[in-house]
């Protein structure tokens, strides 16, 4: 607000003091102005000391209030406005801020308020001095600084009074408290100290080691003893030393001692401080830990550390031994089938039954070792690679027999794989084409031993080509789907379609689902591209909805092992569906049975959660998988698909029938909906809808195609 225009002190006499020049000079600023009921201020009289204490001149018709408010520091401008506010209800009030000078500089002020009067309509008229504090606070600050400074001394002193108290109490404590013997003797060996630990090491009481020349040591050990003393009379700092010394209860004890001298005032070495720690318990673990690190700690065997470093040794004397190095690759047949069935308890025995019976097949020299799981491996050095075989044979035979368990009694085979070490140089290579061979010996049928071969490991690197152009197809979206209809058998109907995944391959042409799936399974990619097929199938049953309506055909997708597995699946499905525009009665998923068996509790909890989005879970295959029909009462099933082994055999007679309408009876006390799979002929269809099998799926039907192929469909 402007400066009032009139000069308030000129009614003043020559007698009268110059107030303004006198405050002025004092460093205060006098002013007087109404503060207004909601705090804000409207200044009335600006008094002389204004321009002192800003540091900027202020002009006679300038708005003195809004320079002031300027200077005003940032920090404190909620401050200063609170004490406007505060007048509002209190008579006084007295506040310090900072003003920011125009170099800069900061200048501390003490503002004073008080209330002249109160007028109506909730406003004040106020008075106020402003002093500059800034070297009263200056020497404030000083004083409070050397105060605290005062404090900060006599603090360090009483706390190294008590850290010396305490310093006191701890040696003592440690001393008495020290699971090591701690002995101190003078220059001619008399016990000085003696603590507990020494004590309870060594059996001697303190009063009776005190003063006695070192009592825990024998009379055989003192020269020794005694050239330990004189080499750090002679400047050694520290010596260190392993030893075995009778203990308090008369047996032989591992010992570490450490010898370091003890200086009087003067720097003359008066004593030897020895530190005596029993070791004994600690040799001894590392001795099983050294056990620990070669064998397999179930079976006894050598681990794959201890292996692999023997057929490095093997590999490294062949030449000059003229011994056939060979490795072997064993797998149990039907291990996991035991621990499912028994638990893993019984799986650990089964394990240690067969390292014992494999050890009674090998020679003194062969090595056998467990590497994980069921998984063993035998090194064998022999004059011929026909002595090897025998011994794979051999180990064959006596694996194949019987196993009591408990009360189970059990059979397990090996696949083997064995492996000539030739002109190979690798530990890693040979053990990579045996396992190349275990596996060729489990897909031939198991219980069998194969000799890698060459051609196995085209085999393999064929896959790993398969499972590149996979990974990269992935990448470049060579996938399309083609869609295979469900038609209602009575009207003709198609009511959905599944959703079945091609790969368009560069040279190849358009792959089927058994070309790459499996592979795509053991890579983990079938989490990305099964993610892509229910986007791509979701995009297409909306479109099918906007051009159809209500009979526009629902979708099938399949879910794979690891899709069930993916914590991102629900989510996924969600997400799908609400970008499509669809509700979930538009999606069904197809497990097979075996899926559902594998991992009941996770397909019971994932089941649960896509049928609380309102999508339908149907099970492929259904009849091929073994299950019970408390399975089917457990888990949230909207939909039988049966297995086209059970249609193809319609034609043969009444016993298919019988079976296949069981199932359809049984889907319909469940309230679950049967659908056919793989029907070829018309005789199928009519048989499967008087049986009571209302929907179909099957080439006789409908082959897969193009979606815009099923549009043909639907409007013919």
């Amino acid at each position: 607000m402007a400066r009032p225009t009139t000069d308030p002190w000129s009614g003043l006499n020559s007698a009268v003091p110059d107030l303004p020049g006198l405050l002025s000079r004092v460093g205060c600023h006098v002013y007087s102005g109404e503060v207004l009921a909601g705090g804000e201020y409207q200044e009335r009289f600006t008094g002389p000391g204004l321009e002192e204490l800003i540091g900027v001149p202020v002009d006679p018709g300038a708005d003195a209030t809004a320079i002031f408010h300027a200077a005003v520091h940032p920090d404190d401008w909620t401050l200063y406005l609170a004490a406007g506010t505060q007048m509002t209800t209190d008579s006084t009030t007295s506040i310090e801020y900072r003003l920011v000078q125009p170099d800069g500089s900061v200048r501390w002020v003490l503002d004073r308020m008080w209330l002249r009067e109160r007028l109506p309509g909730g406003s004040s008229i106020v008075d106020g001095v402003i002093s500059d504090v800034t070297e009263l606070r200056d020497r404030t600050d000083e004083a409070r600084a050397a105060l605290h400074a005062v404090q900060q001394i006599n603090a360090q002193l009483e706390r190294a009074k008590a850290e010396v108290v305490e310093a006191t109490a701890w040696l003592e404590a440690a001393v008495t408290a020290t699971p090591a013997a701690l002995i101190l003797l003078d220059r001619e060996l008399r016990t000085r100290l003696w603590n507990p630990a020494a004590e309870r090491m060594f059996g001697y009481s303190r009063e009776d080691a005190l003063g006695r020349i070192a009592p825990h040591v024998s009379p055989e050990q003192l020269p020794t003893v005694r050239g330990v003393t004189d080499r750090l009379l002679a400047g050694e700092p520290l010596i260190e030393f392993e030893e075995l010394r009778s203990g308090g209860d008369g047996h032989p004890r591992q010992m570490s001692v450490v010898s370091a001298p003890v200086c009087g005032v003067g720097g003359e070495i008066t004593g030897f401080l020895g530190v005596i720690t029993d070791i004994t318990s600690r040799k001894e673990m590392e001795t099983r830990l050294r056990h620990l690190a070669h064998n397999d700690p179930l079976t006894g065997l050598a681990n794959r550390t201890f292996l692999t470093a023997r057929i490095d040794e093997a590999l490294a004397r062949r030449s000059a031994s003229a011994q056939q190095v060979s490795v072997m690759l064993m797998d149990l047949d039907g291990f996991k089938a035991v621990n499912d069935s028994f638990g893993h308890g019984t799986g650990d025995e089964l394990l240690t039954a067969v390292s014992q019976r494999l050890s009674t097949c090998l020679r003194s020299a062969d090595v056998a070792a467990r590497l994980g799981g069921d998984e063993f491996a035998v090194l064998l050095e022999t004059s011929t690679r026909a002595e090897a075989l025998a011994v794979g044979e051999r180990i064959l035979r006596t694996l194949g027999g019987p196993v009591t368990l408990g009360r189970a009694q059990v059979v397990v085979t090996a696949s083997i794989g064995v492996v000539h070490a030739g002109k190979y140089q690798s530990t890693q290579e040979l053990l990579r084409d045996a396992d190349v061979a275990m596996y060729r010996a489990k897909t031939l049928g198991k219980n069998q031993m194969v000799v890698f071969k060459a051609a196995m490991q085209q085999r393999v690197a064929k896959r790993l080509r398969l499972e590149t152009q996979l990974r990269r197809a992935v990448e470049l979206g060579q996938f399309e789907l083609q869609y295979q209809p469900f038609q209602d058998l009575r009207t003709g109907r198609m009511v959905g379609a599944e959703a079945l995944v091609r790969w368009r391959h560069p040279r190849r042409g358009l792959l089927p689902p058994a070309d790459f799936i499996s592979a795509a399974e053991e890579t983990g990619l079938i989490v990305p591209l099964g993610r892509w097929i229910l986007e791509e199938a979701c995009t297409q049953a909306a479109r099918w909805r906007s051009r159809y309506g209500r009979a526009a055909p629902s979708v099938s997708v399949n879910l794979s092992p690891r899709q069930l597995q993916d914590p991102e699946l629900l989510t996924c499905v969600s997400r799908t569906l609400s970008r499509a525009g669809l509700d979930g009665g538009a999606l069904h998923v197809e497990i097979t049975e075996s899926l559902l068996m594998s991992d009941s509790d996770l397909a019971g909890r994932k089941l649960a959660e896509l049928r609380a989005l309102g999508v339908g879970v149907a099970i492929d295959d259904f009849g091929t998988g073994y299950s019970s029909l408390a399975y089917l009462r457990r888990y949230p099933v909207d939909v039988l698909k049966i297995d086209q082994s059970f249609v193809a055999p319609l034609l043969e007679g009444p016993r298919p029938a019988a079976l296949v309408r069981s199932i359809i009876e049984l889907a319909r006390a469940l309230e679950v909906t049967t659908v056919a799979e793989g029907v070829e002929n018309a005789e199928q269809a009519r048989i499967l809808r008087d049986l009571g099998c209302h929907i179909a799926q099957g080439f006789f039907l409908c082959r897969p195609q193009p979606a815009g192929e099923l549009d043909a469909l639907f409007e013919a």
